[in-house]
């Protein structure tokens, strides 16, 4: 399983809301981030969660969403897969 981030800082729109039904479909997740690289950046969060919301993003394809629990259980999965590397 692979994710895609929603970092929604204006100048650099990651992912088109429009590609998001189509990341689902493929079984990808979504990680909303702001990318702040400033406290006041940390605001830009809201259009990832526009982006993701309009996209039809839902809580249990939302790696953001994730409790630490739920989070663990991913990363393990993720570990068993070759192609992943932390």
């Amino acid at each position: 399983m692979s994710e895609v981030p929603a970092d929604k800082q204006p100048p650099r729109l990651d992912i088109d809301w429009r590609f998001i039904d189509y990341c689902l479909e493929k079984n990808v997740l979504i990680s909303i981030t702001p990318n702040a690289h400033l406290i006041p950046e940390f605001d830009y969060i809201k259009y990832g969660i526009y982006a993701a919301q309009k996209g039809g993003v839902t809580k249990n394809k939302n790696v953001s969403s994730f409790n630490l629990e739920e989070f663990e259980a991913y990363i393990k999965e993720r570990e068993k897969d070759d192609t992943f590397a932390l």
